[in-house]
């Protein structure tokens, strides 16, 4: 696993690399950063901003986030995506307006889900100071957002997801192998990242290339 812009050290017995920019070598929070939204073109549109040519700061702990927009029936939606941890993040895009604002209290629920428990102490403080956006860098970052909205599509072809369960929807694609991370499911990843036990892996579990 590639944890893209944050510090990365090794976790004891796992070999794979740990997130660990906004808390500091004793354990100390660091200094809060910014939400570092990467929406693509057609997104920003939508949300009506401007990228700049610069790449913005550093972000801090899961503080940066690709973001696509997509349809799935006739609703419109965006999946969030960690690059960090791969951990996929799906709610509904209307209204634009006040979509990163619904994102900072969706993920806080999100992460805490995931196992999380710090998540209020660390991440929310982060999240507080307000959000930025850049352009997208991370090419395989966006090929796993265009891959998780293809499982969505199968699936909702399949059985009719339903469209108000953004959440439940963020949960199926997060138990997904992702084959260019080392068969790792984005839960599995994420535990690792924030330092916290590994849960047992579900059976039957679908693999993303």
């Amino acid at each position: 696993m590639t944890c893209l812009s944050v510090k990365k050290k090794v976790d004891a017995g796992c070999g794979v690399p740990r997130c660990t920019d906004g808390i500091s070598d004793d354990g100390e929070i660091e200094p809060p950063s910014m939400l570092l939204i990467r929406p693509t073109r057609s997104l920003a549109r939508r949300l009506g901003v401007r990228l700049p040519a610069e790449d913005a700061n550093k972000p801090g702990l899961l503080t940066e986030w690709y973001a696509n927009d997509f349809r799935l029936g006739r609703g419109e939606f965006v999946l969030f995506l960690s690059p960090c941890t791969c951990v996929p993040l799906v709610m509904r895009a209307p209204p634009y307006r006040d979509l990163p604002m619904r994102f900072h209290f969706q993920l806080l629920e999100y992460v805490q889900w995931l196992g999380w428990a710090d998540a209020p102490r660390i991440l929310g403080p982060q999240l507080a100071v307000g959000v930025q956006y850049a352009r997208t860098q991370d090419r395989s970052a966006l090929g796993v957002i265009v891959e998780f909205i293809k499982h969505l599509e199968v699936d909702h072809e399949i059985e009719r997801l339903d469209l108000n369960a953004t959440l439940k929807m963020s949960r199926r694609l997060a138990d997904i192998l992702v084959g260019a991370h080392g068969y790792q499911t984005p839960v599995e990843m994420f535990r690792k990242a924030v330092g916290i036990a590994p849960q047992p892996r579900k059976t039957h579990l679908r693999l993303l290339n």
